[in-house]
């Protein structure tokens, strides 16, 4: 890390210990954002739209859909 650099690292993991989406950014107020978005239940796919710095991938879909 640079000095006088911040980073915020936000990972979303389900229940069940399935890792969702992950992303980072120096913002903290969209860390907070990423984070409070996904603790109030918005799917993996949402997250990805509204957050486009938190990632998300296919088999996190899958888990939700029940289908992975």
């Amino acid at each position: 890390m640079a000095q006088r650099t911040r980073a915020f690292s936000v990972d979303c993991w389900a229940a069940d210990g399935v890792h969702m989406a992950t992303g980072d950014t120096a913002d903290l107020s969209e860390a907070a954002g990423m984070t409070h978005s996904w603790v109030r239940g918005s799917r993996v796919r949402e997250l990805g739209v509204r957050w486009p710095s938190l990632r998300t991938w296919e088999p996190a879909e899958a888990h939700e859909r029940g289908t992975p």
